[in-house]
């Protein structure tokens, strides 16, 4: 699929409360979304409402266009990959079944975050 070569460098921290809540860096077409624990990652994903139909829908989109840019976002708990979503993503059934396309889940790396804590 053509794109635009777009390239990301970013590195931004982001803090609530006075505590890193997460950290994106961006080097050329990936960027990264590291959250620092799982407890901290339930607490992104449920205020950010992305349990709600309209905010799933959302995010589809955007990884819609993120693939069609050439771009691909990682997500992170501690070191551990837990998603992907973008160009390059092969979209499982959890997410076809949420209605998300171009985002893949790391079941494996989901189940070794929420037992690390």
């Amino acid at each position: 699929m053509p794109h635009s070569g777009l390239a990301v460098t970013a590195d931004l921290v982001v803090e609530r409360e006075g505590v890193e809540a997460l950290r994106v860096r961006g080097d050329g077409p990936l960027v990264e979304l590291r959250i620092r624990n799982a407890r901290q990652a339930l607490k992104v994903v449920r205020d950010a409402g992305l349990t709600s139909g309209p905010r799933r829908r959302k995010l589809s989109r955007v990884a819609s266009l993120l693939a069609r840019e050439g771009l691909t976002v990682e997500v992170r708990v501690g070191a551990v990959a837990v998603a992907r979503a973008g160009a390059g993503v092969r979209t499982g059934l959890i997410p076809r079944f949420a209605g998300l396309e171009h985002v893949e889940v790391e079941l494996s790396g989901l189940a070794a975050c929420l037992f690390a804590g």
